[in-house]
């Protein structure tokens, strides 16, 4: 009788602690479900009703952040990737001069990796409508399962319905989630693999590993968070970073097995990234643009990635190998924000679309509050500044920017502003230990 009583407080003790940071992930949760669908359900209902729409009704509507049509079809950035896959199966390179039929606009911007040319050369037969719908489909599909193989692995299936209706709410009621789907990017893609990549940390799951690396290698601006992340993770705790820096290695051996392609597409890359010129940006709008060299002076833009992790680097040696590890994942979700938002800002040709790649980290903020590795205060101030920040990313009302700052360009500010308090959370989380027993401390 006793061992059943002793059986029976414990699962009712672990119960409570587990209650706590579910309770706190579905209050975030309810909150940025709350935010992407009632606006609208009161724009729609008004509307209905009366025949003129108030100012501030009209701003609850979702409107994409900047809809375009070119040619009377929808997907712009799509139909870039469909005209260079075309070239790529009719057996021409798209890093080299190819004829116009292949080109959008007279231009060519062959900014993706040649692996993506070669998927999307497979379904190019069937039209570009018909590879819009596939794209479309498949990337909301593939980031759904990812978010729900990542709860599922942390044996929170409860919460994975939540978790899929909120990414559905934002993705087809946010102005940013329905301009990802207007333009036809590939960010969802790339987000899924950011879920998986993050997980790693807390589960080992050597299926992750492909499946992430195959998804990051779709753009080659998900370096921009997983290159940092896997260094810092490596020199903090070897055993968990090996899926991190694993899916280096198969975004790598992809790239590989491409090479004939490699060095033209590198080419590209260096110079649109890395070496200021006018080749691009005379015939790039960045009006909506959330690129940090648009405020700041252009090496200084993209040098604060650079600047943020090498300080997290300095703060982490200081202390022994235990220590390092044991900062490293209490700092895990703060410093991956900090990075996902710093990434954004480094790229040259980055608009507000990325913020629906911030999706990705829901499951990890679960992960992180499960893992009860700082104080409960903590916990809760992160979880309420980054549900304020993926609404703010999102536009959800009212923290639009064109509603909260007056116009809505100023969303670069927004990254700015929020990946400087996102890098003081992760040095605060680097100091801080939690008083309850930590299971993911002591047993990676």
């Amino acid at each position: 009788m006793d061992g059943e009583r002793c059986c029976t407080i414990l699962s009712i003790a672990q119960a409570r602690n587990r209650s706590g940071p579910e309770s706190l992930y579905i209050c975030c949760c309810l909150t940025i479900a709350a935010m992407a669908i009632v606006p609208p359900l009161i724009a729609l209902s008004y509307s209905a009703i009366h025949s003129e729409v108030p100012e501030m009704i009209q701003k609850m509507q979702v409107i994409p952040s900047y809809p375009s049509v070119q040619e009377g079809m929808i997907g712009d950035d799509l139909y870039q990737r469909f005209l260079s896959a075309r070239a790529w199966a009719d057996g021409l390179s798209p890093y080299k001069e190819v004829p116009i039929q292949y080109l959008y606009l007279g231009q060519s911007v062959p900014f993706y990796p040649p692996v993506t040319y070669w998927l999307y050369s497979k379904i190019v037969p069937l039209g570009y409508k018909a590879v819009y719908i596939i794209h479309t489909v498949v990337k909301i599909a593939v980031f759904l399962a990812a978010v729900s193989w990542v709860l599922w692995a942390a044996r929170a299936k409860s919460l994975i319905p939540l978790t899929v209706f909120v990414c559905l709410s934002c993705i087809l009621l946010s102005p940013v989630g329905r301009t990802e789907l207007w333009v036809g990017q590939f960010e969802y893609f790339v987000a899924s693999a950011y879920a998986l990549v993050f997980a790693m940390l807390f589960c080992k799951r050597m299926m992750w590993i492909p499946a992430a690396g195959v998804l990051a290698s779709i753009k080659i601006s998900s370096l921009t968070f997983i290159a940092p992340f896997s260094l810092v993770a490596l020199l903090s705790d070897r055993r968990r970073s090996v899926g991190a820096v694993s899916v280096l290695a198969v975004m790598l051996g992809i790239l590989v097995l491409f090479f004939p392609y490699l060095l033209d597409f590198s080419r590209h890359i260096v110079a649109h990234e890395f070496v200021r010129t006018e080749l691009y940006y005379d015939r790039v709008p960045y009006s909506y643009g959330i690129s940090f060299f648009q405020i700041l002076p252009y090496y200084v833009g993209k040098g604060i990635i650079l600047l943020s992790v090498a300080i997290v680097l300095i703060v982490l040696c200081r202390g022994d190998s235990r220590h390092r590890a044991e900062a490293f994942l209490a700092a895990s979700f703060p410093f991956a924000v900090m990075l996902m938002l710093e990434g954004a800002g480094f790229g040259t040709r980055s608009y507000a679309y990325k913020g629906v790649t911030f999706l990705a980290l829901l499951p990890g903020l679960y992960l992180w509050l499960e893992a009860k590795l700082i104080p409960t205060w903590f916990q809760r101030l992160v979880t309420v500044l980054f549900t304020v920040l993926i609404a703010c990313l999102l536009n959800l009302y009212p923290l639009r920017p064109s509603v909260l700052l007056g116009n809505r360009t100023d969303l670069v500010w927004v990254y700015l502003y929020a990946s400087g308090l996102f890098f003081v959370l992760t040095l605060m989380a680097m100091r801080l230990r939690s008083d309850d027993d930590s299971t993911y401390s002591r047993n990676p």
